[in-house]
């Protein structure tokens, strides 16, 4: 089954009813399989905070990413999101990307004219040259960062096995149609062996200069009213990749898992 609904029913009706706060730090940690070996090779964070855009309340999303100086080798990556958007139904009014993945370097700025139903861009990257662009503004698009908080919104109790919710965002200047494909209630067990109970889907990915795209990606999120990622898992062009939940503050509501008795 493929979930249709307009993007308003999809979003929370104002952040008193958003699945995280506007003071939300996660942080992971992020693992390289290397072989038979899984090596610890970079960290990556998420936080929310207040902020005000033009005369409306609205929220800044930060993401940043980076492989740890003594892996850079494999596959040097920095990176760092960041999209304000509003507090009423997550809609992104500003988006901004800068990142460097092995060499190839983009910088892209987006800002959201819902009035005119305008998107325009400031983009550039190692194969293009800083140049100006507008497109027309498809009714529920978002940038990736937007889209990743968007979905911890979302009502799955009703969702069947193998139930998919599309999300269409702008990316690299290019307007993409991806999915999340849910795949049911499961327990796992983290490198700190704490026990947690989630819910897991996988992703239809871009194919970019990191990932070869197609569905690749598995997440697994808290089965609470959090929905925080606890760990995810993807293949990449130079191998595969897990992240893991390592140290979280501000959350809305308490984090709960167990531990095994030895």
């Amino acid at each position: 089954m493929v979930w249709l609904l307009p993007v308003s029913t999809l979003a929370a009706q104002n952040s008193a009813d958003f699945a995280f706060t506007d003071h939300e730090y996660v942080e992971y940690n992020v693992f390289y399989n290397w072989g038979f070996i899984w090596l610890e090779a970079g960290e990556v964070y998420f936080k929310t905070d207040k902020k005000s855009h033009l005369e409306e309340g609205g929220l800044q999303l930060e993401s940043f990413g980076t492989t740890l100086p003594n892996y850079d080798w494999i596959f040097k990556v920095r990176g760092i999101y960041s999209s304000i958007v509003d507090e009423s139904a997550l809609r992104p009014f500003q988006h901004n990307r800068d990142t460097y993945e092995d060499g190839y370097e983009l910088h892209n700025h987006y800002v959201f004219d819902y009035g005119k139903k305008k998107l325009y861009g400031s983009l550039e990257n190692s194969s293009k040259p800083f140049h100006r662009d507008t497109f027309d503004l498809k009714p529920g698009a978002m940038d990736v960062l937007t889209a990743t908080y968007f979905v911890r919104n979302m009502d799955f109790s009703t969702m069947q096995v193998n139930d998919t919710i599309p999300v269409s965002i702008i990316l690299g200047g290019e307007y993409f149609h991806i999915y999340i494909r849910y795949l049911g209630q499961e327990t796992i067990e983290d490198r700190k062996e704490r026990i947690w109970n989630c819910l897991k889907f996988s992703a239809l990915l871009v194919e970019g200069t990191i990932f070869d795209g197609g569905e690749d990606m598995f997440v697994w999120v808290t089965n609470d009213a959090n929905k925080i990622p606890v760990m995810v898992e993807a293949r990449i062009i130079v191998g595969s990749v897990k992240a893991y939940l390592d140290t979280w503050e501000g959350v809305k509501y308490p984090l709960e898992y167990a531990v095994p008795e030895k």
